[in-house]
């Protein structure tokens, strides 16, 4: 299937993740597409050299809005089709759409790799191309807790198989949600722990599912089936901030196919015939976006 790298790998320390807005007035132009082009088919390479130089594993994706996937593939015959599921993040309630066009997301076991990969990869695109819509650097706190204090990810597919079954589709590509939180942590911790626990719906120190699950919990809204089968996506959302300043959690998921992860979406903001999800009480999105990652094999066809 030969997909991107970033999207199984796990057990990584730090993120960086970005959005960009493209210049399409440079894009438009013969020689900006082709700069374009050239510099995101030397991702891979970019990955790799950044992986020898720090001597550590450095993976990652790039990934498009449906506006420039359409632009750079509407005359090439070979990925014709490609990327047909994807459309822009319609914003949902209190959930924001700041649907930008490239999508950059680099992690690996340490900040120095991961930022000298995202500092490496930018300076490919010629100046005045992109525009940051946001650029966050994300890290593991304690044993992968998310900064409510929960571990986070405690259902995400584990192994090469398990996640290439929920986040792949056949051709090696995939879908990704990008959404940014900001946590009001002096509210949360207004709550007693037993509160806490029966809004996320599971135990804080141990992770297990509360017992009957409560119906306005954050498990009982990402927990989801869609048509009857069970809605399976791959996380990489990491914590981020400062200690005196703004914090929360960039969530980044991949699916093998976009209206899972929208489902999810419409489940917290109370969109399918439920209550919204009680952490949204105590959290707010401030961003949000769709994006096509193509395989290995459809970035070298570009």
């Amino acid at each position: 299937m030969n997909p991107q790298s970033g999207i199984l790998a796990e057990g990584d320390k730090s993120g960086f993740f970005a959005t960009y807005k493209v210049n399409y007035a440079i894009l438009e132009t013969q020689e900006g597409c082709d700069n374009f082009i050239k510099a995101v088919k030397r991702f891979p390479e970019i990955l790799e050299q950044s992986s020898s130089i720090n001597n550590v594993s450095v993976t990652g994706t790039v990934s498009f809005g449906k506006s420039l996937w359409k632009i750079l593939t509407e005359f090439n015959k070979e990925l014709a089709g490609t990327g047909d599921e994807l459309f822009d993040f319609p914003g949902y309630e209190r959930a924001p759409a700041t649907q930008d066009d490239l999508y950059v997301h680099i992690h690996s076991m340490n900040n120095s790799a991961t930022f000298d990969c995202g500092n490496s990869f930018i300076a490919l695109f010629e100046k005045d191309m992109l525009t940051v819509g946001d650029e966050t650097m994300g890290f593991v706190w304690r044993d992968s807790r998310d900064l409510t204090g929960f571990i986070d990810g405690t259902e995400n597919p584990s192994g090469p198989s398990d996640r290439a079954g929920a986040a792949l589709k056949e051709d090696g590509s995939s879908y990704v949600m990008v959404q940014r939180f900001v946590h009001n942590l002096d509210k949360w911790a207004q709550l007693d722990k037993d509160s806490q626990e029966r809004v996320i719906g599971r135990t804080k120190d141990d992770s297990t599912q509360l017992e009957p699950l409560p119906i306005e919990s954050h498990v009982a809204h990402t927990d989801i089936d869609d048509n009857g089968v069970n809605v399976k996506i791959v996380r990489h959302s990491l914590p981020y901030g400062m200690p005196g300043g703004t914090r929360g959690l960039w969530f980044t998921a991949y699916c093998h196919y976009l209206k899972g992860l929208d489902e999810i979406e419409k489940s917290l903001f109370g969109m399918r015939g439920t209550d919204p999800d009680k952490l949204m009480s105590f959290i707010t999105p401030v961003t949000g976006g769709y994006y096509f990652t193509p395989s290995l094999t459809m970035l070298e066809k570009l």
